[in-house]
């Protein structure tokens, strides 16, 4: 896959010339990512994995500031996802005709790989929140805990490790704006600085029991725990199901579908594309219907 790509690059940018289908917006204000800003149209600073990296479009390029050629390929392939045949995937997901519409509603749309601690922390966020609050919280939890990052004369904060974040208390999550998930945060923090997640199992495992080791940690139920699945990048067989999901799987099942049968449906028809299927039918939901 990365053979198809051809790079330019220097001692601070790699340049992605002619690169197919990666679209900026669809890909990080989608949902599933909270520390990208947008400067301008096609044009974006994002805080992950530690560092600080801007992006924008120049025609068919993409450009990257604040990395080189050896950090890119080791990160910024991995965690963009450009390792992923995304054209075959759409073949096989266009098939089915809801979406294929979804699919060429937002053909350059990428999941990331997310830190799986940054992950399984902003979802347990995203319980009943939307994206604008859950950025806000999150801003404030890394301004609180996180390490300086200096880039361009301005200075950003990296998401904190689990072990910084074992200080809080329910008393600062709750005025970080986190509210009653504040005490989801205290638990869920204390016991994986006792005992961590194993990361391979849950790739390794089935579905079912991944699900259900995320889910001994308070405020992660069946919907947070696919979503840290997905967007960790550990697993592509999941289906977070929200309003929208709902909705547009009401074209499939029939009118208010059960999350139980819109999990079924999608495991059985979807299989193992059944995240990045999700991806497409969210994303074509919030702006269709």
């Amino acid at each position: 896959m990365l053979s198809t790509y051809k790079f330019e690059h220097g001692n601070d940018f790699v340049r992605i010339c002619n690169i197919p289908n990666f679209d900026l917006s669809s890909t990080f204000e989608n949902g599933q990512c909270f520390r990208w800003e947008k400067i301008s149209p096609d044009h974006y600073i994002g805080v992950a994995m530690g560092k600080v990296l801007e992006v924008f479009k120049d025609g068919d390029d993409l450009v990257f500031y604040n990395t080189n050629i050896k950090e890119f390929e080791s990160l910024w392939i991995p965690y963009l996802t450009l390792d992923v045949d995304y054209e075959q995937i759409k073949q096989v997901l266009s098939k089915d005709p809801m979406l294929k519409k979804a699919v060429e509603f937002a053909p350059g749309l990428h999941l990331l790989r997310q830190n799986f601690h940054e992950t399984l922390i902003c979802f347990i966020l995203s319980s009943n929140n939307n994206i604008q609050r859950i950025k806000k919280i999150v801003n404030n939890l890394c301004q609180a805990t996180g390490k300086d990052i200096s880039y361009n004369g301005k200075t950003y904060k990296s998401f904190p490790p689990i072990t910084d974040m074992q200080k809080l208390t329910c008393e600062d999550f709750m005025s970080m704006g986190a509210g009653y998930r504040s005490k989801y945060l205290v638990h869920t923090i204390n016991a994986l600085c006792c005992k961590d997640i194993d990361v391979e199992h849950l790739k390794n495992c089935s579905l079912d029991q991944a699900r259900k080791v995320l889910q001994c940690y308070m405020g992660i139920g069946v919907k947070v725990a696919d979503c840290i699945l997905l967007y960790s990048g550990t697993r592509y067989d999941v289906f977070p199901s929200d309003v929208w999901i709902k909705k547009i799987m009401a074209s499939y099942l029939g009118e208010s579908p059960s999350v139980e049968k819109i999990l079924k449906y999608a495991s059985e028809v979807f299989g193992r594309y059944a995240g990045i299927a999700q991806q497409y039918l969210f994303h074509y939901a919030r702006f269709n219907l």
